[in-house]
């Protein structure tokens, strides 16, 4: 909780302890939400790439699969894990800006 005491100081002295700690938390988790969305396409490019080898097999598991369950066309069936997954670096940035705006000082 040391890191939150600070917001209760009000001072330059806090702001400049919790600048670096909230611009490296912000510019992480962008880092984060791009490394996700960079294997969410490298995923999807496997993928399309298995469909086009299944083209020349007996079976097509994967497809079948994808067929399964509506081609992610029916969120009942389907919903992509990256959505849900984003969603926690989105946190944790937000969390870092709302620390880093309540930290700047306001002259008393």
């Amino acid at each position: 909780m040391g890191y939150l005491n600070l917001l209760n100081k009000n001072t330059i002295i806090a702001f400049l302890n919790l600048l670096p700690i909230n611009l490296a938390g912000i510019v992480l988790c962008f880092i984060w939400y791009k490394i996700l969305y960079f294997y969410k396409g490298l995923n999807e490019s496997k993928y399309l790439i298995i469909h086009e080898i299944e083209k020349d097999l007996p079976l097509r598991p994967c497809k079948a699969e994808w067929v399964c369950i509506g081609e992610g066309k029916d969120p009942k069936k389907y919903k992509p894990f990256t959505d849900a997954e984003v969603f926690i670096p989105g946190l944790f940035f937000l969390l870092h800006l709302i620390v880093l705006i309540e930290s700047i000082p306001l002259g008393n």
